[in-house]
């Protein structure tokens, strides 16, 4: 272990010592940045994942790959259990997952 703590320093000296380090620090910073925005993204996906979400009628046709006036379709047959938040009609995310699961037994 001291033969490779030994063979660094000669090239530290040789690089110029603290020199690429501070040559680094805008990289690393820009690094922490990304890193940050990354864990914020984690962070609203994981709320999304949460069967209890309540979903858009555009997110729930952009996960069903379908427009939001199939949405408003399935809705208006019972297909797809809703919910009204005010004036805004939201999907719950578990009942999307079963009308999902629905399906793919149906058509299987």
């Amino acid at each position: 272990m001291s033969d490779r703590t030994n063979a660094s320093r000669p090239m530290a000296r040789e690089t110029g010592g603290s020199a690429p380090a501070e040559d680094l620090r805008p990289a690393i910073a820009d690094l922490k940045e990304e890193i940050a925005a990354l864990r914020e993204e984690v962070r609203r996906l994981r709320g999304r994942t949460d069967s209890d979400a309540l979903l858009t009628k555009g997110e729930a046709a952009e996960l069903l790959g379908v427009s939001p006036r199939t949405v408003d379709t399935l809705i208006a047959e019972g297909t797809i259990a809703s919910i009204k938040v005010r004036q805004c009609r939201r999907i719950p995310r578990g009942a999307l997952e079963a009308y999902i699961e629905r399906k793919v037994r149906q058509d299987n």
